[in-house]
């Protein structure tokens, strides 16, 4: 089942930022996020534990201090390109009683650093808050 995707106001944000100093990067995330808007069995991979997909071009992988946001992370790996110190944070949106849909968010995307995961790291901070709020 195809789900819809979405870019969070704070991650386009983001994205316009990186383009400005890194256009290959932004190019290159933008190609991800609408290879996931519209490819079904990559969309499936955003809800396993940990895989690889693309020929192992990404890894995916869920953020095990954020479960409970089901919050997720892409980082490209074994390419020679800038684009590797991204990390692509998403929320999977489930169905409630106040979503009748399972979607996906793009949450954040960000440099990589020694606390990227952490609960007290600032772009942490910034999507749990942006969940709490609804998205």
């Amino acid at each position: 089942m195809l789900r819809p995707l979405d870019i969070h106001p704070n991650a386009a944000d983001d994205i316009r930022d990186i383009k400005a100093g890194d256009p290959s990067s932004a190019a290159k995330i933008m190609t991800l996020i609408q290879e996931l808007k519209n490819d079904e069995e990559l969309q499936e991979k955003l809800l396993e534990h940990h895989t690889t997909a693309q020929n192992d071009t990404i890894d995916i992988m869920q953020v095990v201090s954020q479960r409970e946001n089901n919050l997720g992370r892409i980082k490209f790996i074994d390419l020679p390109h800038p684009v590797a110190k991204y990390r692509i944070f998403y929320a999977f949106n489930p169905i409630s009683q106040y979503n009748n849909r399972q979607s996906f968010s793009i949450m954040a995307v960000t440099i990589r650093s020694d606390d990227t995961y952490e609960p007290s790291n600032e772009i942490i901070q910034r999507i749990n808050k942006a969940i709490r709020e609804g998205l």
